[in-house]
């Protein structure tokens, strides 16, 4: 089955470090795949999208410990930005069906699915301090692990 495809690959510019952010992330890599196949199924327009995300993960500073001297305690951080999230990895998949009517009406139907192999990606740290042993408990924040997506549009 021959039909048209559309690849794209892109990995930003990542020679210049100037200084490490909360956003920072200095291995980025994405590829996207678009098909469209006229000739594999009986619609006339499908359009299969496939896209692969992996990113190194975020920078963040560790608090280590609070010290007390006369009063409320102060927090003892590591170094800024010093500490890195896991690598932030996703595939995504969708299928866009579209179908042209009379009267210049155009309908089109898609599934996808975000996070199609459901990795728990962590998006972020929650602190959590404990007196007792003056030391801080880490616990990781994992956005969405699967999310399905339907759409339906009409056009005319």
């Amino acid at each position: 089955c021959f039909a048209p495809l559309l690849l794209l690959i892109c990995i930003p510019d990542i020679s210049s470090n100037m200084s490490a952010t909360n956003s920072e992330r200095n291995k980025n890599y994405c590829t996207t795949l678009h098909h469209a196949a006229p000739l594999c199924t009986r619609r006339k327009k499908t359009l299969w999208n496939l896209n692969f995300v992996l990113e190194s993960g975020r920078t963040f500073t560790k608090p280590l410990f609070k010290a007390f001297y006369n009063g409320p305690g102060v927090t003892i951080n590591s170094d800024r930005n010093a500490y890195r999230l896991p690598l932030y990895h996703r595939l995504d998949i969708g299928v866009q069906f579209n179908k042209k009517r009379s009267k210049g009406i155009e309908r089109s139907f898609g599934i996808h699915i975000y996070n199609t192999y459901a990795h728990k990606n962590i998006y972020g740290v929650i602190l959590n301090y404990d007196m007792n042993t003056n030391k801080y408990s880490y616990k990781y924040l994992v956005a969405f692990p699967i999310m399905p997506s339907f759409n339906y549009r009409i056009s005319f």
